[in-house]
């Protein structure tokens, strides 16, 4: 998953990039956006010249989440988040709730602009915000 930090932090910039870098790779890839978003699937589509689909945990539990997940997944599956990584009416609506229910490892990007040794406590705050949860999350 292409998690954030928040709405315009370069999500879907860097999933398209990494969308465009596994299909030049001649990869089989699909891809899949968190939420209602219809935007974002369209950009992804463009890339990958196959629909993207949504998963949205508003309007399917957690076993439909994983069907959808599994029947358009293809050799390798590239989520995009949907605003901030813990955003969402309730924790299973974010990001980080999808990637815990589909078991798919997070990357976070962080919109550096304007900062400097500041970006290491943002960095340090999404690693440590919630040590309970068994997640791996990496910083992009």
């Amino acid at each position: 998953m292409i998690a954030g930090t928040h709405s315009g932090c370069g999500k879907t910039t860097v999933t398209c990039a990494i969308l465009q870098a596994l299909i030049n790779r001649k990869m089989n890839v699909s891809s899949f956006k968190c939420g209602p978003d219809y935007i974002d699937p369209m950009f992804h589509s463009k890339i990958t010249n196959i629909p993207s689909y949504n998963l949205d945990r508003r309007f399917c539990d957690k076993s439909k989440l994983n069907q959808l997940l599994c029947k358009h997944q293809t050799d390798i599956s590239v989520i995009e988040g949907v605003m901030g990584f813990y955003d969402g009416t309730e924790p299973e609506t974010s990001s980080c709730g999808i990637s815990l229910d589909t078991q798919t490892p997070a990357v976070i990007v962080i919109d550096c602009k304007g900062m400097s040794f500041s970006i290491g406590a943002v960095m340090q705050g999404f690693l440590d915000f919630r040590k309970n949860i068994n997640q791996e999350i990496m910083v992009f």
